[in-house]
């Protein structure tokens, strides 16, 4: 059975919520989000190319990743983690790069739920500069991304690595 990643984009709010339930217990997953070698393995748009340039998932850390769509276009993220509990939340900041005029962060906070039976909600609250800001970000694939980098996320869980 496919598992479904729900998105909800409301109108005349800032955020964007993604909910997602994973087969396993939050340490997995939150070290899943963490661990640089993992992290490449899952985290990647489909047609695309995915580079890790750093990934220090500390309070104080920051990341920079790119990807390189088969199209060509090259674009990034960078991001600064504002606070970090293993395994129960992540806060940073995630910033596009790419287009030639300079784009605001958003907010990302995650939070590792533990249910019963061993599994874990993940949910992510992106908040946006405002609701066009956030439109444009939904629009962009949210959906195809989150439903293919889960999917390989799933399968990392369910082949023990």
């Amino acid at each position: 059975m496919t598992k479904q990643t729900q998105i909800n984009a409301e109108k005349g709010q800032h955020t964007i919520v993604i909910e997602r339930r994973f087969d396993a217990l939050p340490e997995l997953v939150f070290s899943l989000f963490q661990d640089p070698a993992l992290y490449t393995q899952w985290a990647k748009p489909n047609n695309t190319v995915f580079e890790l340039e750093k990934l220090d998932c500390r309070t104080g850390g920051s990341f920079l990743y790119h990807h390189t769509h088969e199209n060509g276009m090259k674009f990034s993220f960078y991001g600064i983690f504002h606070e970090v509990e293993s395994p129960k939340f992540i806060v940073r900041t995630s910033e596009f790069r790419g287009l030639p005029q300079k784009l605001l962060p958003v907010l990302e906070n995650y939070r590792f739920e533990p249910l019963n039976g061993g599994q874990t909600l993940l949910t992510i609250i992106i908040i946006c500069p405002d609701e066009a800001y956030r439109d444009g970000m939904f629009n962009a694939g949210m959906q195809a991304h989150f439903d293919h980098s889960f999917a390989l996320l799933d399968h990392m869980i369910s082949n023990p690595f």
